[in-house]
């Protein structure tokens, strides 16, 4: 096998791992985030979260680039 291929392999599964931690820690941020600031409002705990998630995404698709370069 070439040395490229191992390569692809390595970063494809390193690449998996990483995305099946952020995809794994998703379900317990409601709680970190109610537990932390207090927020006890359904309304109010759904916002926050959906900003930490969109927050968490817009820095991942800017900053990517300038990692990869």
């Amino acid at each position: 096998m070439s040395q490229w291929v191992v390569n692809l392999i390595c970063l494809w599964f390193s690449q998996f791992i990483v995305m099946a931690g952020f995809c794994a820690m998703v379900p317990f941020i409601p709680l970190y985030i109610k537990g932390d600031l207090h927020i006890t409002d359904a309304n109010e705990l759904a916002a926050a979260v959906a900003m930490f998630n969109f927050f968490g995404t817009l820095a991942y698709a800017l900053f990517n680039p300038i990692w990869g370069k």
